[in-house]
């Protein structure tokens, strides 16, 4: 996870999304996020988008996401854990 920019207690941070990763292959709407964190960007094969609830998220996608500093490390968890 790369932060990004932090401003007021919120950060904005890049995830590439691992190939084992839990989240590969499933649908934003699917992904559970910490609290207050929000997925603003998804930059597939070099294109940006914002992403839907429909929205599949693909191995080495790049996430920019927003959360609050306290919520940094389960937002890392939820984006990048491997599939168990």
């Amino acid at each position: 996870m790369i932060p990004l920019m932090t401003l007021q207690g919120i950060e904005m941070v890049e995830v590439r999304v691992p190939r084992e990763a839990h989240i590969v292959g499933k649908q934003v709407r699917q992904v559970l996020l910490p609290q207050g964190s929000l997925l603003s960007l998804i930059i597939s094969d070099g294109s940006p988008r914002v992403p839907t609830p429909e929205t599949v998220i693909r191995p080495d996608d790049i996430l920019v996401a927003v959360t609050s500093i306290e919520s940094e490390e389960q937002l890392r968890y939820a984006l990048i854990s491997p599939t168990v």
